[in-house]
């Protein structure tokens, strides 16, 4: 049993780990290893391993958010080994091993630790809702990796922010906030459906009938709009960190000029295009549903309801 944290001790902690949480968020990597040198220099030598491993999750989701995928991949292998197979950590790396090797598109890597993941929360999370919200938030999570990690490299359209805003702009006087999400899901490829339809069958097979009945509904029932949800969502964990972090150069001008006078030109266009050019998905179609949906739900929604959390939380 390892000693009590001293007073000193609790404040660096208290300072440093809230610090790598939010680095994790920001997929800032060299503020995620600065706060962990830190938050080890305490904990190492006090023996208190199980609440550095924790942070060792986050170093390593950190460079996982930054695309530093190799190196988070061989980071979480080896907390696996260090950390009981019984321990939310190591549910937790499980977890966020899968989703190293989705952003891969090695579905064939990744669907071993998938079904890791969903079992272990069996002996993990004692209440039964509570595993149930789990397990969905879980397999929408890898539904939704896999999608766009399918989707990277298709597509050969040049994204142009005045044009995509323009279309933006039109959708969203004409359609509802649900129409749209479905012409999201609806301009999914066959292939990116195929492989998270593949991904969704794998994940229920873990449950047993039961457990499946437990699970919390879709938030739809028309297939188009869930499955544009699921992606709106996962876009959106890529989204905030240029739409709501407060050092991207969108915030500052935020406050510089107001929204509603960004609202009327093609910033968030700008974002969206600059999102999907850096994962090579050349859709157009994309781009406008997203800019629309961003325009029709407004920015300050985005920033409450899809700031990225940790897979525990």
């Amino acid at each position: 049993m390892p000693p009590r944290l001293t007073s000193s001790q609790k404040k660096v902690l208290h300072i440093w780990e809230p610090a790598l949480k939010d680095a994790v968020r920001r997929g800032d990597f060299d503020t995620a290893k600065a706060a962990t040198k830190h938050i080890q220099d305490i904990l190492r030598p006090t023996g208190h391993e199980a609440r550095l491993m924790k942070s060792k999750n986050r170093l390593f989701e950190a460079a996982m958010e930054a695309g530093k995928l190799n190196l988070a991949i061989n980071g979480f292998v080896g907390n696996r080994r260090k950390v009981a197979r019984r321990t939310r950590v190591y549910l937790e790396a499980t977890t966020l091993l899968a989703i190293c090797y989705l952003r891969l598109n090695d579905l064939k890597s990744a669907k071993p630790l998938m079904a890791e993941a969903i079992k272990s929360a069996r002996r993990n999370i004692q209440s039964e809702r509570q595993r149930a919200l789990f397990w969905r938030k879980l397999i929408s999570r890898f539904e939704g990796e896999s999608l766009i990690a399918t989707l990277s490299g298709t597509g050969s359209d040049v994204l142009v922010a005045s044009e995509i805003h323009r279309e933006a702009g039109l959708l969203v006087q004409r359609k509802n906030e649900d129409e749209i999400m479905g012409l999201l899901g609806q301009s999914v490829p066959v292939l990116a459906s195929g492989v998270m339809e593949e991904v969704q069958a794998h994940a229920l097979k873990q449950l047993a009938p039961r457990e499946q009945k437990l699970l919390p509904s879709p938030v739809s029932s028309d297939k188009k709009v869930e499955t544009g949800n699921k992606l709106f969502t996962t876009f959106g964990r890529f989204l905030w960190k240029s739409l709501c972090d407060d050092r991207s150069i969108f915030r500052k001008r935020v406050i510089e000029e107001g929204i509603g006078g960004l609202l009327g030109g093609e910033f968030i266009s700008e974002n969206v295009c600059n999102m999907l050019n850096e994962r090579k998905i050349g859709i157009t179609i994309i781009a406008v549903v997203l800019s629309a949906l961003i325009i029709r739900m407004g920015v300050d929604t985005i920033c409450k309801n899809y700031t990225p959390l940790p897979i525990m939380d």
